[in-house]
Formats: C-alpha cells, structure tokens, sequence
C-alpha cells in the first residue's frame, strides 16, 4: 500500500476556503454600498433646502452678533458703501459692501442699480489730517463738489444716500454721492 498524500486534500480545502471567503467579502462589499447607496439618497439636499438652511444660519449668527452688541441691527438704511462697476450718464452700477445684508438671507442681489439725477448731490470726500480736526472737530471729513464724470468706474468706493429705505432695494435713486477716498 501507498501512503496516503494528504497535499492533494489540504490544497483542495484551501481552494474551498478561498473561493467561500471570496464570495462572503463580495456579499458583504454588495451590501454595504448599496446600503451607502441609500443613505446618499436620503440625506441629499436640494438648492432650495441648502438657501434655507444658511438663511437661518445667517439670521441666527446676525441675531446672536447684535444680542451681544457686536453689529448693529439695519432695520433700515438710508445710505450704503459700494463698488462702483460702472457708471452711465444717468445711473451706475454698484456692488454693495454692507455685511449686514446678504444675497440668500435677504433676498436681494449684492450688485445694486443707483439711478443719477440732477438733483443728486455728487462730492468728494476725502479725510481730514489730524491738525484739521484740531482746528474743527466737529467734521473729520472734506467734501469738494464734483460731477457724475468723477465717479471711478474701475472699482472706486463710494457712499450711496437716498431718501428711502435701500437696503433691501436693487434699484433706487441717490439723493447724495460721497466719492470716497482722495480727488483724483
């Protein structure tokens, strides 16, 4: 008699165990995407339920920053700092700077359209040095008149008055602007 070659056995379970642990991960690997699969779904949101969720962020940061007296509210403004990005012969183009009014919170676009007229008051306003103000305290500024063609196009700052409320408005019309900076 030959004696028995267990080789041929013990590489035959191996082979079993091999291909049953490759199905089980592949099973297992099968179910678990599809179950991530799932979830993906479920906690995908839409455009419109993202601009919610950050409106209330924003308004409950902005009412926590005014509770603690970090910001002050602007339930109203009558004035406003902007980018000027272009300027016509009767109105101008502007991106507002405030950082009490956002785009998605409130609702209305950063970039603003300032109608001109000839009753708005255009003028520059530059600093005073400090000798100025020790001789007038009561004003920090110089205002100099100037025109509507003074207005810098290439993203000059001004300060933008009207006799309404606009700070919710995307188009008004400027009682006053306030060239900011120095005369050109």
């Amino acid at each position: 008699m030959e004696p028995k070659s267990y080789s041929r056995y013990i590489l035959t379970a191996l082979c079993i165990s091999v291909a049953f642990t490759t199905l089980i991960l592949v099973s297992i690997n099968a179910w678990l995407s599809q179950q991530g699969y799932e979830e993906d779904q479920e906690t995908s949101i839409s455009e419109e339920q993202s601009q919610q969720s950050y409106r209330d962020g924003y308004l409950a940061a902005r009412k926590r920053l005014t509770n603690a007296g970090l910001c002050v509210p602007m339930d109203e403004s009558k004035s406003m700092r902007a980018a000027v990005n272009s300027v016509g012969s009767d109105r101008m183009i502007v991106t507002q700077r405030s950082l009490d009014t956002d785009p998605i919170a409130d609702g209305v676009p950063d970039e603003r359209t300032v109608f001109i007229t000839a009753e708005t008051k255009i003028y520059f306003e530059t600093p005073k040095s400090p000798d100025q103000i020790a001789k007038d305290p009561m004003s920090t500024v110089i205002k100099t008149e100037a025109a509507w063609t003074d207005i810098p196009q290439d993203n000059g700052m001004v300060r933008i008055t009207a006799e309404d409320d606009i700070r919710l408005k995307d188009e008004f019309t400027a009682t006053e602007i306030a060239i900011l900076g120095t005369k050109q």
